[in-house]
C-alpha cells in the first residue's frame, strides 16, 4: 500500500527545521540566523535546503539585502508558529496537572488598562501563585490583534479592529465612561452647582485631537452648546492627565477606570458638568479554536471579577457627586 506523501513528510521535517527556517525568516538572513542559533552558516542553509525539497517549492527568495519567504513560506511559517505555540501550550497543560498553581501567561493591553487593572491582577495572582509566571505586553489597536494571532500573547484587553474577525472570540470587558474630573485639592471640587460654562477658561489636560476619544469629547461638549476647552497641555498618555490633575491646578478628562483605584480614596473628583461619555466598549480577546491555558484562564476569571468591582465603584463614585 502506498504511503501518501503526507506521512513521508511528517517524517522527514522536524521541530529543528521549522525552528530554523523561522529564524530565518525573522532575521532575514541565514547568516544572521545562523549567529543567533549559534550553528554554522551550512547547518541552516541545509536545513532550509531540506524543508524545500520535502515540500518541492521554494520557501524563501534569495536577495542581496537578505532574503524574503515566499507564498508558500508565509505559509510554512505559519505553521511553524502554531506548530510550536500548540507545544508550549501542551508543556503549560502537563505542569498544570502536576502543579495546578504554575502555568504561564502573556497577557497584552493599550495604556489605559496597563495603569490600574492589569497590574492589579498580576500583584493579585503573583501573590497567590508564587510559582506562576505573568507577562504584561504594552500595545494598541492593531499592534495587540497582530501580536494574539501571532501567538505571542494569550489574551488581549483592547477594542475589536473594524475588519470582520472570525479567528477570534471577543466576551465584553468593560464599557468604559469619560468623566470631567478635577484634583481633590482644586477649588472646583468643594464648590456647588458647577456648570460647565464655568470651567471652560480653566487650564485644561486635554488629549490630542487625533486621539481616538477626541471625537466623542468633541460631540459631548456640543451636545450641551459649547466647543472643547483648548488644552494648555496636551497628552495622550493617561497618566499625565491624571497626574496633573490630581496635583489640583487642571481639569482633565478620563475613564471611569482612573479615577477609582482599588479599595483607595480616589485622587480624582467627578465633576457633574457633563453626561458621562460612553466610548467602544472594551473586550478580552482570544483566538477562536485555542483552549486557553490553565493560567490564561485563571487570569481572565480575575479579569472579570475586576470589572464587575470596577463597574460598581464607578456607578457609585459617580452617584456620589
Amino acid at each position: 500500500m502506498a504511503v501518501h506523501w503526507t506521512d513521508r513528510a511528517g517524517r522527514r521535517i522536524s521541530l529543528r527545521h521549522l525552528h530554523v527556517f523561522m529564524a530565518v525568516v525573522q532575521f532575514g538572513s541565514i547568516a544572521k540566523a545562523a549567529a543567533a542559533l549559534s550553528v554554522s552558516h551550512p547547518v541552516v542553509s541545509k536545513a532550509v535546503s531540506d524543508l524545500e525539497h520535502v515540500f518541492g517549492v521554494n520557501l524563501i527568495e534569495r536577495r542581496r539585502q537578505g532574503v524574503e519567504p515566499t507564498i508558500q513560506g508565509r505559509a510554512c511559517l505559519d505553521c511553524g508558529t502554531a506548530v510550536f505555540d500548540e507545544l508550549r501550550r501542551g508543556i503549560q497543560r502537563v505542569v498544570a496537572l502536576s502543579d495546578p498553581q504554575g502555568g504561564e501567561v502573556r497577557v497584552g493591553a493599550p495604556e489605559p488598562m496597563m495603569q490600574d487593572i492589569v497590574p492589579s491582577i498580576i500583584e493579585q495572582l503573583a501573590r497567590k501563585y508564587p510559582r506562576m509566571v505573568l507577562h504584561s505586553v504594552l500595545g494598541d489597536g492593531a499592534d495587540l490583534h497582530r501580536l494574539l494571532r501571532a501567538r505571542r500573547v494569550d489574551l488581549i484587553i483592547a477594542r475589536r479592529l473594524s475588519r470582520p474577525e472570525d479567528d477570534l472570540i471577543s466576551e465584553p470587558f468593560i464599557k468604559e465612561r469619560l468623566f470631567v474630573v478635577c484634583g481633590r485639592k482644586s477649588r472646583w471640587a468643594i464648590r456647588r452647582n458647577v456648570k460647565l460654562a464655568d470651567l471652560m477658561n480653566e487650564p485644561w489636560v486635554m488629549p490630542d485631537s487625533d486621539n481616538i476619544i477626541a471625537p466623542l469629547i468633541a460631540d459631548a461638549f456640543g451636545a450641551a452648546g459649547l466647543r472643547p476647552p483648548r488644552g494648555q497641555v496636551v497628552s495622550n498618555a493617561l497618566a499625565v492627565r491624571a497626574r496633573m490633575a490630581a496635583n489640583g491646578h487642571f481639569l482633565t478628562i478620563v475613564p471611569g477606570s482612573t479615577i477609582y483605584r482599588g479599595g483607595e480614596r480616589p485622587a480624582l473628583k467627578i465633576l457633574p458638568v457633563l453626561k458621562p461619555i460612553d466610548t467602544p466598549p472594551t473586550e478580552i480577546i482570544t483566538l477562536k479554536n485555542r483552549m486557553p491555558a490553565p493560567a490564561a484562564a485563571l487570569f481572565m476569571e480575575f479579569l472579570r471579577t475586576a470589572a464587575r468591582a470596577l463597574s460598581n465603584a464607578t456607578a457609585a463614585a459617580h452617584r456620589g457627586h
